[in-house]
């Protein structure tokens, strides 16, 4: 078992924990507020944000207890999330210049959303090229 110095000191954790961050921010911006205009594209917005904030979760409390995720399963996560979150974030900006952004609460707040969730897709792409490079 790692010790807990060792575990603060990886960058896994710090992706990891980056990109829990944003997730949770993305979801306080948009609580409330159905960002998709679709039933499809608001499920793809949502379960990103809620998938990245429990995966996230999850690989972190995994690395406390010493028991990290398997590279390979890691990979996967990593490459599946990034693509979710593009397409998030796109749903988001997609929704803030359309018509319907008159009926948000905040447009403002959509807009903001979608900029961290296109940052955490981009931290997704860093996670996954730092983890299949080592």
């Amino acid at each position: 078992m790692a010790s807990l110095g060792e575990v603060i000191k990886s960058l896994n954790v710090w992706l990891k924990l980056l990109e829990v961050l944003l997730a949770v921010a993305s979801l306080v911006l948009t609580s409330g507020v159905l960002v998709g205009g679709s039933l499809e594209k608001i499920a793809v917005v949502d379960g990103a944000l809620v998938s990245c904030t429990l995966l996230g979760a999850q690989s972190i409390a995994g690395e406390l207890l010493g028991t990290p995720v398997d590279k390979a399963l890691h990979l996967v996560g990593a490459g599946v999330l990034a693509l979710l979150c593009f397409a998030a974030g796109a749903f988001m900006f997609e929704v803030w210049d359309s018509v319907l952004a008159p009926s948000l609460l905040v447009p403002e707040k959509v807009m903001v959303a979608g900029f961290l969730t296109l940052s955490n897709a981009m931290t997704y792409v860093v996670d996954f090229t730092v983890n299949s490079l080592s």
